[in-house]
């Protein structure tokens, strides 16, 4: 096959990429941005509240964060350890196209039109630079970029503008090109945190130095500053001083230095090579969807090159020192996989000039049919969607009950006769109802098929309540793809067997007693009257809170900031949310601390108190059912012994509540009986 031929093949190929991206994504461009979701998204999160559940993804945060810096917000509000250049431009996509998809899909155009002018200028050869650009195009890592509203493409853009300008100042000796490689270097230290700064400044330095620019090198400079710099312009129009600029810089440097997060030495390497990663708050490996075998290729044969032309093309040998810098770098420091992206399109480059310099013609074109043919199947296969993403999603959502979430993300349907924050209050005022605390879900098998758009997914659904135990459903999910997404047909029977919104759940509940603990007559632990401590966030007042909280704190054990998690998380409105019974006697004048708090109910609620904390302590039983992060709410079923008397005794101390839960319709008729348990008090116990 002649060369003009396989250039013609892979256009064809670049184009076919292009409408199967825009085929198999069309439901994102669809979209519209729901601002009032996405603000309780972000109110709701792990960034406002740090014990929540309810976790924002970056690009959901940048979306949100991007949004108000359009509309006037400082860039030191929200989210300052992050640069603002990018969700500036994130922002102004949902402004403009009330989507931010638009941002990404702009951002990846021009970052594949700079890499193709870049391998022109290193390939020397338009076939070739044309073939390294595909192979870039065609990388599930680069195109997965184009529908998310990350800063990695964007800070990639002006990393490649930054090296084509200072590449082409060295060979024109022109001011500007120095001006603008300054200028694209600051905007990239400016949209993510710039960890490969350091090395691409002293290799941009050591370029002007070697093209004998260094009397030129003050607009370099300028470019810089000014790239550093400009996107703060809100942040001084609003008074800040540039040296309130240096102190939030200076704390911007002190969060990631202080981050928690678990560095795996050498992950990065291996999610290069092998394909798989630890997960930073973990030790678990996971897949790396988007990685390919020229993940690997590109690394070893981009070593060679640098190798056996280091003398010859001081370029390449720049470009390979900056890859072999960056792995180390990345393999030192908590790293994502996607920060790969800063380096293939340099490896993948540098593979493309082995083949160029190192194969015979016939051999050249060879390897590129087959290149492009595997890029092309390799990006197909990664764009045909596939259910788990939803079904993940939606096993996530319901089991912490964040059913706006799965209303807004996960199924189709919901939204019949409903709006998103009535499906919320039935759903959730449903589990209340129904005194579920934790949900369970089991996936039992799967008829999916490949390249169908219907499926269904049989799980296990256990519902763990507060006073009555467990009871599992066994229910079909019906999936379908919407606009090439897979979503979940609702039915209202998901929530409960039987379920629909003209029944409600009630309990019933004969509370049962756990036994009581003895010592020479005298009572040392026992199930009695105590009190239910509920709080309404809506009543609360703010300059009370924390006093109030720390009260709370004190007479719970509970962390302040747990219990505020409990009350705020994910919560009816207007409603009183339980945060835990009292495992000590509350004296008259302690009542009446609790009660002259504002938002603060007490009702009568059986627990077991403690009046020997030398023997026997609230810690010495546990929930065992369940876990409850921010809660203590005693249940003779669910708590159980874990420590001395009481674990050693629990079999004879053990009892449980009896009771119903039961679905009824409006005139109070059983439609269905849920759950019917016995109840059955605990022994006594003497020492």
């Amino acid at each position: 096959m002649k060369s003009r031929a396989i250039y013609k093949f892979i256009l064809l190929i670049l184009i076919l990429q292009t409408i199967l991206l825009i085929f198999f994504n069309r439901s994102l461009l669809l979209k519209n941005y729901d601002v009032n979701y996405w603000k309780d998204r972000f109110e709701h999160s792990q960034w406002q509240m740090p014990m929540s559940e309810r976790i924002i993804g970056d690009d959901g945060l940048y979306s949100y964060v991007g949004l108000s810096l359009v509309n006037g917000l400082s860039p030191s509000q929200f989210n300052p350890e992050t640069p603002p250049l990018g969700k500036y431009l994130i922002g102004l996509s949902i402004k403009l196209f009330n989507n931010p998809v638009y941002y990404s899909i702009f951002i990846g155009i021009i970052t594949i039109y700079l890499y193709f002018l870049l391998s022109k200028i290193v390939l020397k050869n338009d076939l070739f630079a044309i073939f390294a650009t595909l192979i870039l195009f065609t990388d599930p890592l680069f195109f997965s970029q184009f529908w998310k509203s990350w800063l990695d493409m964007l800070q990639l853009m002006f990393l490649l503008l930054s090296i084509l300008s200072i590449y082409k100042s060295g060979k024109q000796k022109n001011s500007y090109y120095l001006i603008l490689s300054g200028l694209s270097l600051g905007f990239f230290a400016q949209s993510k945190f710039p960890i490969l700064f350091p090395v691409i400044f002293i290799f941009e330095l050591f370029w002007v130095y070697k093209n004998k620019l260094i009397n030129k090198y003050l607009f370099y400079l300028a470019g810089l500053i000014l790239g550093i710099l400009l996107p703060y312009l809100r942040f001084f129009i609003l008074g800040n001083s540039v040296i309130d600029f240096i102190k939030l810089e200076k704390y911007v440097l002190s969060f990631y230095l202080k981050s928690q997060l678990k560095v795996h030495f050498g992950s990065f390497l291996e999610s290069v090579f092998i394909g798989y990663f630890p997960q930073i708050n973990s030790s678990g490996l996971v897949k790396v969807n988007e990685w390919t075998l020229f993940w690997p290729i590109s690394i070893v044969l981009s070593v060679l090159t640098t190798i056996k032309l280091y003398k010859k093309d001081i370029f390449v040998k720049y470009i390979g020192i900056l890859i072999v810098i960056s792995l180390f770098i990345f393999s030192l420091i908590p790293s994502f996989p996607r920060y790969f992206l800063m380096i293939f399109p340099f490896s993948s480059l540098l593979m493309v000039v082995f083949i160029k310099e190192f194969f015979k013609v016939k051999a050249q074109k060879i390897i590129i049919i087959i290149f492009v043919i595997f890029s092309f199947i390799n990006s197909l296969v990664f764009l045909i969607p596939l259910p788990q993403t939803v079904l993940s999603d939606y096993y996530y959502n319901f089991s912490h009950q964040y059913f706006q979430d799965i209303y807004q993300e996960d199924v189709v349907g919901a939204g019949n006769n409903f709006s998103r924050q009535a499906f919320f209050n039935l759903s959730k005022q449903t589990m209340l109802d129904s005194q579920i605390d934790s949900i369970e879900i089991k996936e039992i098998s799967r008829s999916i098929p490949y390249l169908g758009n219907k499926g269904t997914v049989k799980i296990l659904v256990t519902y763990k309540t507060r006073n009555l135990g467990n009871f599992s459903e066994e229910k079909t999910l019906k999936l379908e793809q919407v606009n090439s997404e897979w979503k979940i047909i609702w039915d209202w029977s998901l929530l409960l067997d039987g379920f629909n919104p003209n029944l409600k759940s009630k309990t019933i509940v004969d509370l049962g007693k756990r036994g009581s603990i003895y010592k020479y007559n005298t009572v040392l632990a026992e199930d009695t009257n105590g009190y239910l401590i509920s709080v309404s966030p809506s009543l609360i007042q703010p300059d009370k809170e924390q006093e109030m909280l720390g009260l709370l704190s004190s007479i719970s054990g509970i962390a302040k900031v747990r219990l505020q998690n409990t009350y705020n998380e994910n919560v009816i409105p207007n409603t009183y949310i339980a945060l835990f019974s009292n495992d000590i006697q509350l004296s008259d004048s302690l009542l009446g601390e609790i009660k002259a708090f504002k938002g603060v109910f007490l009702s009568e609620y059986p627990t077991r108190i403690y009046f020997d904390s030398k023997l026997l302590s609230p810690a010495s039983v546990e929930n065992v059912n369940y876990y409850e992060c921010c809660s203590r709410i005693y249940s003779s079923f669910n708590y159980h012994g874990i420590t001395g008397m009481e674990k050693k005794y629990d079999s004879d101390l053990s009892g449980n509540s009896g009771g119903k839960i039961e679905l009824i319709d409006k005139n109070g008729q059983i439609i269905k009986i849920l759950l019917d348990r016995q109840l059955r008090n605990g022994k006594d116990v003497y020492l």
